[in-house]
């Protein structure tokens, strides 16, 4: 970006480019599994999902130094300097308490559908689509609140 090899459009690494570019939340990361292993691995999974929340919550409260000194180097060797930019520039567009919302769920259809307008037509009950107890659990274990 800095060498003019590229341009900026919509910059969705800060909340307000996402609500810029997709009108609200987006769901960019998230932990997916097949209700067959959720089944067989209760412990597994949640045991995964309290790691990811732990996370969450640390990242939420340290510093950009913190966070570097908790990566191998490899993550920034290239270019500390805009590795750091990029990484405080991202942090602000991070939905720290991990739960799903209905309006993010139907903004990644939108911006799908973009690709695909066939999809703006596709009736989709949401609430089918994801579910938040293994966050909600992971939250009351660390003492986060449940909405941030």
């Amino acid at each position: 970006m800095d060498g003019g090899d590229a341009a900026v459009l919509s910059d969705s690494r800060t909340a307000e480019g996402t609500q810029e570019a997709f009108g609200g939340g987006y769901l960019a990361d998230c932990l997916i599994v097949k209700n067959d292993f959720l089944k067989a691995n209760p412990n597994t999974v949640q045991a995964i999902t309290n790691a990811v929340v732990h996370a969450m919550q640390w990242l939420k409260t340290a510093s950009i130094d913190d966070i570097v000194k908790s990566l191998p180097p490899a993550y920034y060797r290239s270019d500390e300097a805009l590795y750091r930019v990029s990484l405080e520039r991202n942090l602000s567009a991070f939905q720290w308490d991990g739960l799903v919302t209905p309006e993010a769920a139907e903004n990644v259809l939108a911006s799908i559908a973009v690709l695909d307008p066939a999809l703006k037509q596709a009736k989709i009950d949401f609430s089918l689509t994801y579910d938040n107890r293994l966050i909600e659990t992971a939250l009351r274990k660390y003492h986060a609140p449940l909405s941030q």
